[in-house]
């Protein structure tokens, strides 16, 4: 559930104490970790920089799209109200994430990058605006798992590729939670329609 969603850091955050504690760097077993060393700036030119310029505006535009989404749920009366409190808790994930992945962009790479959404990101919030009650349930919450999956994937790559400590671990905690919350949508989705898969 989103209001336990800082358990889901302590993984990272204990990995990250292990790395850096003093002697863990001189353990062979440990050293080919030891490449994920702070930075407040990445470098700026090389494959892993190429890949970070191209990763966070993709991101920060999917963020963009779970905080409208999550926008739209809000404005809707009558929902589960297990559905409104993870609504609320997206929306508010999703504003810090764009924030965040915004600040890393300009910071590290003087590039300014305004959200957008794609022609098919706008017709599915049109179609989540145009719904109420069930309908409106269902089609979020499959929206939802859909781009979620997508997501998990792109974070799981990034953690593979990215060089900067800041963008590992985020990508590293960001496909934790949100592989949770896929499993929490399609259980809503389980419990309160039947639609079990």
């Amino acid at each position: 559930m989103p209001s336990n969603r800082s358990v889901f850091l302590l993984p990272f955050t204990v990995l990250a104490l292990a790395l850096f504690s003093p002697g863990c760097a001189d353990d062979p077993a440990t050293a080919p970790m030891a490449r994920l060393t702070p930075a407040a700036k990445p470098t700026d030119s090389g494959p892993a920089a190429n890949y970070e310029r191209r990763y966070l505006p993709k991101a920060i535009d999917a963020s963009e799209l779970i905080l409208e989404m999550a926008q739209v749920c809000m404005e809707k009366p009558d929902l589960h109200p297990e559905l409104m409190t993870f609504c609320q808790a997206t929306g508010a994930q999703a504003s810090h994430d764009v924030s965040l992945m915004q600040g890393w962009l300009s910071t590290w790479y003087g590039i300014d990058h305004t959200p957008s959404l794609s022609g098919p990101d706008q017709r599915v919030l049109n179609q989540l605006r145009s719904l109420n009650g069930a309908d409106f349930e269902t089609a979020y919450l499959n929206a939802m798992v859909k781009e979620y999956t997508t997501l998990v994937r792109g974070e799981q790559h990034c953690y593979g590729r990215a060089s900067t400590t800041a963008l590992i671990g985020f990508c590293f905690d960001m496909q934790l939670m949100q592989s949770n919350d896929i499993d929490q949508m399609k259980s809503w989705l389980c419990t309160w329609y039947g639609e079990c898969r």
